[in-house]
């Protein structure tokens, strides 16, 4: 019984770090496209283009305040090795 709870934690361990790679890398292109999003969008005159620029500018923060997280941690980890 032991044996298999240690087997299937040591498996869900493994998927979970292989999601967490693929979420990182899928995470740092969402950062950068709506990043040349908001590049491309410039400064719009009309409503719905400063509408959008604010909402892009509302959830590229958070996506980047985590993603500077992720690094620093990663680097940490590098240099605690």
């Amino acid at each position: 019984m032991i044996t298999s709870v240690t087997s299937a934690t040591v498996t869900a361990t493994s998927a979970v770090a292989g999601w967490g790679i693929a979420l990182g890398a899928g995470g740092a292109m969402l950062v950068i496209g709506l990043l040349i999003a908001l590049d491309l969008l410039g400064d719009g005159e009309r409503p719905w283009q400063q509408a959008l620029r604010r909402s892009l500018r509302i959830t590229a923060a958070p996506l980047v305040t985590v993603f500077a997280v992720g690094v620093a941690a990663k680097a940490l980890e590098i240099l605690a090795a």
